[in-house]
């Protein structure tokens, strides 16, 4: 992204890259209403060389590709609405901060969803929660104790990282499978 191609508040940005890896790098703050990912790269998402730059996101991250998607910051710059995976792996090195009228995370049944190096998942959305119908694992803490309560529903499968593993929950936790 440059600064003059940055789409705004209310747009889509759409990335479907053909090679087979892309790195779309935040060196600003921008603030965009929903951003797609599709096709068969694998994708990182980073900020600047500096740690510089924040990226809002006010609608949702649609994940449908089917390579990866991976978080890579050294500190906490990403402030989504909803993430809702479709298919493909996403991978959390840093933590994330789920905010606005839902404040979601969506992992459906061709989705594997992995926190890496002890990532957090921080719920501060209206209706919070985590719905997984596939995969979840790694290590980290997902708290939904934010503004509301909220719930992490598992008809999937939740597995710890590599032993010791440890997923912390901060809030319920429903299993309806």
């Amino acid at each position: 992204w440059f600064p003059r191609d940055v789409p705004a508040v209310a747009d889509v940005a759409i990335f479907n890259s053909t090679s087979p890896s892309a790195v779309i790098r935040v060196e600003e703050n921008h603030t965009v209403g929903t951003v797609w990912f599709t096709g068969d790269s694998d994708y990182t998402l980073t900020t600047g060389t500096n740690g510089t730059g924040n990226l809002q996101i006010t609608n949702e991250l649609l994940y449908d590709a089917v390579g990866t998607l991976s978080f890579q910051t050294p500190r906490p710059a990403f402030r989504i609405n909803t993430i809702k995976q479709t298919e493909g792996v996403i991978k959390v090195a840093t933590d994330i901060l789920f905010e606005g009228d839902v404040g979601a995370l969506e992992v459906q049944q061709n989705g594997t969803f992995r926190l890496q190096e002890n990532a957090n998942l921080l719920f501060y959305g209206q209706s919070p929660g985590v719905s997984v119908l596939g995969d979840f694992g790694g290590n980290g803490t997902i708290n939904l104790r934010g503004n509301r309560e909220g719930i992490f529903r598992n008809a999937g499968r939740v597995a710890p990282g590599a032993s010791p593993g440890k997923i912390t929950i901060e809030g319920d936790y429903v299993q309806t499978s």
